[in-house]
């Protein structure tokens, strides 16, 4: 997938950590009769050949099955009435996960130290469950409290020792993207038990609110990944998700490579957008360039890093026509960038590019706002 396929140009490893639902880690909660029938069995190994066939597609898939109605369980797994994690699943999980990192060539060449998990207080969890059982039922349940932890490095390791010499310039060798279940209003310590487990500093961008793509978009445009990716990136995806998005593969792809950021553009215009539709690049003039779909990027910049959302309408030659809508929720910090590739296959390969239009809502157009379009070769091809 993605990241994998581009470790020559990154050197990051991708490391997918896809969660189990609740229903598969607490089946003992579930009603013994219900409208809609539910198989746990069934639902094990659609589970277990998802991961299976994230591991197909070459990346690094810890197996969580062995968390999936876990009879030596401590504590709850998820909280009772939310969708998260609690502390305690989180912990177990990470260290699932860390295990199967530590098998990772890439992780035997990072430099170690000691972290030191100790609780912290307490969490208090209405949840979101609860919120929706007092909007629709008027009445509510008591609250929840689990112990709550945090982790930090004992200052002792080889990592933490250089630290100490040289002072600490360059940023963890690992990345954590992912969800509120990672980085949120209230903090689980996942990443705080990857430490503890991994016996190294891990990076948390992940993004509460962001679904599964949003961290992934802003960490990918952000100037500490294009700088100094890590060795290792953590991706944290709750298993409801699906992943079927056409335009997500299409955008994050380039974003790896770096689009047009190494290499000149074919074509380049900077345009002034208004509310409505706008046609930012036009390949004519007399000097018409053959561009096959499959084997070119469209980079746009927006002088405007507020632009969150945009509708790519592209034209080609013998009218035909492509459509991405790209969008980037309201907490998820990036500059204005937009990157996505020109669709690829048997029906698209043939296909000559001739121009694209952009549409933006009156909300999205600031006074003065332009933007700066380039199209380039793909790198992977």
């Amino acid at each position: 997938m993605c990241i994998r396929d581009r470790k020559e140009t990154t050197g990051t490893e991708l490391v997918m950590v896809f969660q189990p639902t609740k229903g598969l880690v607490h089946p003992n909660h579930l009603p013994a009769t219900s409208p809609v029938p539910f198989s746990w069995n069934v639902a094990r190994k659609n589970y277990a050949d998802a991961l299976m066939r994230f591991r197909q597609a070459g990346l690094v898939v810890p197996d969580l099955t062995p968390l999936l109605d876990e009879e030596t369980r401590e504590d709850a797994f998820f909280f009772k009435r939310d969708h998260h994690w609690t502390p305690y699943g989180a912990r177990r999980t990470a260290e699932v996960v860390a295990e199967r990192i530590k098998d990772m060539p890439a992780y035997q060449s990072l430099s170690q130290q000691e972290f030191v998990t100790r609780r912290s207080g307490l969490i208090r969890k209405d949840g979101s469950l609860q919120d929706a059982v007092k909007r629709i039922c008027g009445f509510e349940y008591g609250s929840q409290y689990v112990d709550e932890f945090r982790t930090e490095s004992s200052g002792t390791g080889q990592s933490a020792e250089a630290s100490a010499l040289f002072g600490d310039q360059d940023l963890p060798p690992i990345t954590l993207v992912g969800t509120s279940n990672s980085k949120g209003a209230q903090d689980y310590n996942f990443v705080g038990a990857l430490q503890e487990f991994l016996g190294v500093e891990v990076l948390n961008v992940a993004v509460a609110g962001g679904s599964y793509d949003g961290s992934m978009f802003e960490y990918l445009l952000s100037d500490n990944f294009r700088e100094s990716p890590p060795k290792i990136m953590i991706w944290e995806v709750p298993g409801y998700h699906n992943l079927d998005s056409a335009e997500f593969y299409r955008q994050v792809t380039p974003m790896i490579s770096g689009a047009c950021e190494s290499q000149e553009p074919v074509l380049q215009k900077t345009t002034p957008v208004k509310a409505g539709t706008t046609e930012v690049l036009y390949n004519g003039g007399g000097q018409f360039i053959e561009m096959p779909s499959n084997e070119y990027v469209v980079d746009l910049q927006f002088s405007d890093p507020g632009v969150k959302e945009v509708d790519a309408f592209i034209w080609y030659v013998f009218g035909r026509k492509d459509r991405v809508d790209m969008e980037y929720g309201d907490r998820v910090e990036t500059p204005g960038r937009f990157v996505f590739e020109l669709p690829e296959g048997p029906n698209w390969n043939d296909e000559m590019f001739m121009s694209l239009d952009l549409a933006l809502k009156p909300e999205q157009v600031s006074e003065g706002l332009t933007v700066t379009t380039k199209i380039c070769r793909r790198q992977d091809i």
